[in-house]
Formats: C-alpha cells, sequence, structure tokens
C-alpha cells in the first residue's frame, strides 16, 4: 500500500507494468543525456469507486510545462484499439522523493482541463478517448535510500481548500495497493532481469514445469506399453499392477472441454506475448548500450583529432 497515504473513498488498484515503464523511461532519458525529468500518462479502468491503473505511456510537455493534448489523444486511441474500455485515468513523473514539485500543480490542472477539449481527429481517427475528471497523480522516486523498505512512489489526487475566503488547489496523498496477475507477475520478473545471458525466474520455471512434464509422459509410456503388451497376451496379467495403474490414472487430470481449450488458449497467448516483449526489451537494451559505446568512442576520436590542429 501506498506509504504515509490519506484514506479515500476510492479503492486504488495499481499494476507494476506502470511503475516498469516509468523506471524504463526514465534510464532511456538517463543514458542519453536529456532531462531526467520524465512525464507520462497512466490508463486503466473505473467501475464506480474502483481504479485499477494497468498501463502507461509517455507525454510530451514543451519547454513552459504546456501538455500536448493532440499527442495524448493520439497515443490513447492506439491504446483504445488493443484494449477497448480503457481510460486516461492520470498521469505520472518522477523525482528526487515521492512529494510533488514546484510546477506539478499547473501540469495537473491541464490533465484536469483534457475531458472539456475537442477530440479532434488524428490520422483519421475520431474514436472517443476517455479521460478522468478527478485524474490522479503518481510520483516515482527514482533516487530512493539504500534499504529503504518504503515503496518509492505515492498517489495523489487534488483537492480544493478555501483560504481567506478563497478555494485553493493542492495535492493529497491517497492510499492504493499493487496488485498483479500470476502472468504479469512472471513476465514483468522476466523483463526486469533480462539480461544478455536470458536468465530469469520465468526460464527457470519453464525449465522445471519441462522437466516434470517430460517426467510424467515417459512413466505414462511405460505404463500405455505394459497394458498393450498384456491385451496382446505378450505378458500375464497381474491383478494388483491393474488396480495400482487405475488408481494412477484417477489422478491424472482428464480435461477436454471447450472451456478450458479457450482459456488454456488464452493463458498460453499472454505467455508468449510476454516473451516476445521481453526479448523486444533484451534487443532495445543491447542498442543503447551499443550507441552510448559509439558515442564514448567517438567523443574520444574527436577531441584526439581536435587536439592535433
Amino acid at each position: 500500500d501506498g506509504n504515509k497515504a490519506k484514506m479515500t473513498e476510492l479503492q486504488i488498484f495499481l499494476h507494476p507494468l506502470v511503475v516498469v515503464n516509468i523506471a524504463d523511461q526514465y534510464t532511456r532519458a538517463t543514458m542519453s543525456g536529456k532531462d531526467t525529468r520524465v512525464f507520462g500518462c497512466m490508463l486503466g479502468r473505473q467501475q464506480g469507486r474502483r481504479v485499477e491503473i494497468m498501463h502507461s505511456f509517455e507525454i510530451l510537455l514543451d519547454e513552459n510545462k504546456q501538455v500536448d493534448s493532440l499527442y495524448i489523444l493520439q497515443r490513447g486511441r492506439q491504446f483504445y484499439r488493443t484494449f477497448e474500455g480503457m481510460e486516461v485515468l492520470g498521469w505520472y513523473a518522477n523525482g528526487s522523493s515521492t512529494e510533488p514539485q514546484e510546477g506539478d500543480l499547473d501540469i495537473h490542472q491541464q490533465m484536469e482541463s483534457l475531458p472539456d477539449l475537442p477530440q479532434a481527429e488524428t490520422f483519421g481517427d475520431t474514436t472517443q478517448i476517455n479521460f478522468s475528471e478527478s485524474p490522479l497523480f503518481l510520483v516515482l522516486n527514482t533516487s530512493p535510500k539504500d534499504k529503504q523498505r518504503e515503496l518509492p512512489m505515492q498517489l495523489y489526487e487534488n483537492s480544493l481548500t478555501i483560504v481567506e475566503g478563497k478555494p485553493k488547489s493542492s495535492f493529497t496523498s491517497v492510499t492504493f495497493t499493487i496488485q498483479t496477475s500470476e502472468i504479469e507477475r512472471i513476465g514483468v520478473d522476466h523483463v526486469a532481469n533480462v539480461s544478455r545471458s536470458g536468465a530469469s525466474l520465468l526460464q527457470g520455471h519453464l525449465s522445471t514445469m519441462h522437466s516434470s512434464i517430460k517426467m510424467l509422459n515417459s512413466r505414462i509410456t511405460i505404463l500405455k506399453n505394459y497394458l498393450e503388451a498384456v491385451k496382446s497376451g505378450e505378458l500375464a496379467s497381474d491383478p494388483s499392477v491393474l488396480r495400482d495403474i487405475r488408481a494412477v490414472c484417477q489422478q491424472l487430470p482428464a480435461v477436454d472441454s471447450n472451456e478450458f481449450k479457450v482459456e488454456f488458449l488464452s493463458e498460453y497467448n499472454d505467455a508468449l506475448l510476454l516473451t516476445y516483449l521481453a526479448t523486444m526489451t533484451k534487443s532495445a537494451v543491447a542498442t543503447v548500450e551499443m550507441l552510448e559505446k559509439f558515442n564514448n568512442t567517438y567523443d574520444r576520436h574527436g577531441r584526439h583529432h581536435r587536439g592535433m590542429f
């Protein structure tokens, strides 16, 4: 749950994929030498008082910290094609702590005005995107202290208070819960631990499962060959052995329904998609490392040649 957070009527659930996306965006910005403060939109679903933040994407701000609403609309429509029913629930930024920085309230007020803006056509797409009228703001601390036990992130919402007879906007921290599914947990772990060797808990999990299934298949094959030999008369029938085989067969799962096939294919396709995304991330990391080495080599050679003249 969010640390040092006040109670709210909303039940907010944050998926770890959002945090991984923010960390990846910050890493890329740091390695490219750009401004290490990154921004993005959070997407998800809201049903009544239940808010589930599931995905995110980067957003563009100009030098005056103005949000590019047309870009948000374009990216939101791209996500809507794949994840129908999702809406923009808020935005995020990073910092050296979990506290909002100066100017964040102005950006938040821009996000609050998005539902009132006309949704212009983008590349022939006129899909209407839903924007939360009360967006949330997530701050991720990208410089946490060593051995910090609390989560380095905090969610905020905008609240109005009356000060000297005038309304004043301010951020109020809200509680949230980290929520993940088994498939998402394995996939995020694989992405977070991706390396040149490709070692992760996912590979160990799949390797153990493969060995178990292989051993089970070999044992079942032995029983099948024995029964076929008894049936053909090659071996004598032993009632005690047949009873044991029957007991073993009754313990084997016998699921062959349309519901099982649909659910199995859905889980299988999700696992393949996450593995594919992990492979893409691995390639992106290798590309960034290569560009970094190239830039360092080019700078050294450039200084060397300039020094000769």
